[in-house]
């Protein structure tokens, strides 16, 4: 069964460049990976250090491979999450 994410970061003021060059390079990355359907990169129109993901994967399964991927681990664990004031993330399921 398809699994969506909707993640929202709240960036450190300092970081808000760096973020989105390395979200750049991991969006292309995840984009290319078998198991992904969507991944979508927000930004707020009225606070730039607020970023929204829209992710869908095919499984729970593919999912899990993009956590456990180089990609993730070096741009999301080493390179991005150290930068992040906040996250939430909410996996979620289409009712409608």
């Amino acid at each position: 069964m398809k699994t969506t994410l909707f993640v929202r970061w709240t960036l450190q003021a300092a970081s808000v460049s760096r973020v989105l060059t390395l979200l750049a390079d991991l969006a292309a990355k995840t984009r290319s990976e078998p198991g992904n359907l969507l991944y979508d990169v927000y930004q707020s129109e009225s606070e730039p250090r607020e970023i929204v993901l829209h992710e869908e994967y095919v499984d729970a399964e593919a999912l899990a491979a993009h956590r456990q991927s180089p990609h993730y681990a070096a741009l999301v664990v080493n390179g991005i999450l150290p930068h992040l004031e906040k996250r939430e993330v909410v996996v979620a399921r289409k009712l409608l």
